[in-house]
């Protein structure tokens, strides 16, 4: 009897530490079910697949580098599973995701306790998932979700750095795999090619304190920069950017104005575009801010993003009609000539830039201020600053000011595990009433954040007839 009552506590232990992994299966898994359906890219790949399975391997890989894009490790998988029954895609993409959960854990925390997995679940419930499915359910989850979990994994060889660990020849091998697989995806290339370097940089620095060089970060900085030079010498891609400017943006002064739009297109989705996961990422970092420190100061700081956001929630678009001429494509007011052809003129291009200079130093204020100046806060804003140079990709393409949420998806995974890692080093040091406050503000976000989901996915799928 004294055995059994013995034995009860720590199974019970065992269940509340994996409830976090089961609610998050059952979410994920009721949205595949109910939003999924064939539209947009699944559809016309589904329409050109070949009749052999053979056949069905062979074409995107001979066609994709010289016809259209340089994804020669990502777009073979996407043409076989298009061909399979899609629920083999749905349950490999439920994994893929339970992955994720569980890859992100192990890469920002040394022991995982329940609520420590709680706070993870939540905040990886803040990544629009809807993104995932925007232009067909199978080919933008693998042309997105898969590769950032090959990213993931093969960032782990930074962890081991880190913790003085020496990675064994069979992980480094699959590593480098999983990293040529991801760096196939172009924004993933420059992101991780710029936090390889920044290790590098580590690995430099530590060097005068232990002489041993961790080789295989090396190796992957060299893969990282390797895939950047395969994507920009593709012949398939600079047909593709040649098509799309000529299609969408015939006359366009040059890479400065390229680069002057993305970035603002970029703010502008961020900041006015109700970009929930950033808004909620500001408001985690305001609340921590109000609970670990004391002055007004940090406090004021820390706000401005959110007083941005309410203000152009307010302004109801008023805010965007007033900076972006929506009416020419989002052309860019800032470089070239184009500031003189504007429709405001340099004043707005001014206004915007210090905004988002402002709402930059704020969020940067904020992360220093709770994790200190060291060389992991360093670390956070080197994944940040990646992740916003990732999805700068899109400026060499016609599509640099159109915001497409799956574009972000990178850039989202780094803001998730920066949230991550700030939560969790202030966690220990919260009271348990501001711990309850902190939970409720994450419980909140995390649940309009599928609301979202769900009713953006199913409205989309609704008005287009996909459902």
């Amino acid at each position: 009897m004294q055995e059994q009552t013995m034995t009860e506590p720590v199974s019970n232990k065992r269940i509340i530490k994996y409830l976090p992994y089961v609610i998050f299966a059952v979410i994920i898994t009721v949205f595949h079910i109910i939003c999924y359906a064939v539209f947009e890219d699944d559809a016309r790949v589904i329409e050109q697949l070949p009749s052999s399975l053979w056949d069905i391997v062979l074409h995107p890989i001979a066609t994709t580098c010289s016809g259209w894009s340089s994804r020669i490790l990502i777009n073979p998988p996407i043409w076989i599973f298009c061909a399979i029954d899609y629920r083999i895609w749905m349950i490999m993409d439920i994994l893929i995701w339970l992955y994720i959960y569980w890859i992100i854990g192990k890469l920002c925390v040394k022991e995982m306790t329940t609520e420590k997995s709680c706070v993870l679940m939540l905040l990886l419930l803040l990544f629009p998932i809807d993104t995932s499915m925007s232009v067909g359910c199978i080919v933008t989850s693998m042309t997105y979700i898969w590769p950032a979990a090959a990213a993931l994994t093969a960032c782990m060889s930074i962890r081991n750095m880190l913790d003085g660990k020496k990675t064994g020849i069979i992980k480094s091998i699959l590593y480098i795999l999983l990293l040529l697989y991801a760096t196939n995806k172009e924004e993933l290339s420059v992101m991780l090619t710029m936090v390889f370097f920044f290790a590098v940089i580590r690995l430099v620095i530590d060097r005068k304190s232990n002489k041993k060089t961790d080789w295989l970060i090396v190796i992957q900085f060299i893969v990282s920069f390797g895939s950047v030079l395969f994507h920009m010498l593709s012949s398939g891609n600079r047909d593709r950017a040649v098509t799309e400017n000529i299609a969408q943006v015939t006359g366009l002064a040059g890479l400065l104005d390229k680069l002057d739009m993305t970035i603002f297109a970029q703010y502008q989705r961020l900041l006015f575009d109700f970009d929930f996961l950033f808004i909620s990422m500001c408001l985690i970092l305001f609340t921590l801010i109000c609970l670990v420190t004391k002055g007004i100061i940090p406090k004021l700081v820390a706000v401005l993003p959110l007083i941005v956001f309410v203000l152009s929630v307010c302004a109801d678009g008023y805010v965007i009609k007033l900076f972006f001429d929506v009416s020419d494509n989002y052309m860019p007011m800032f470089a070239g000539y184009y500031i003189s052809e504007g429709k405001y003129g340099m004043a707005t291009a001014w206004i915007q830039l210090a905004i988002y200079i402002v709402i930059t130093y704020s969020i940067c204020y904020s992360i220093v201020k709770l994790g200190g100046r060291n060389k992991r806060t360093l670390l956070m804003l080197g994944i940040l600053v990646a992740g916003f140079c990732g999805r700068l990709v899109v400026c060499f393409g016609g599509h640099g000011w159109q915001r497409y949420s799956r574009t972000y998806t990178f850039f989202y995974f780094g803001i998730i595990l920066v949230t991550y890692i700030i939560v969790n080093l202030q966690l220990g040091k919260l009271s348990i009433r501001r711990k309850d406050i902190l939970l409720t503000v994450l419980i909140m976000t995390a649940m309009f954040s599928q609301a979202f989901a769900y009713v953006n996915m199913i409205g989309y799928l609704s008005e287009n007839g996909y459902w």
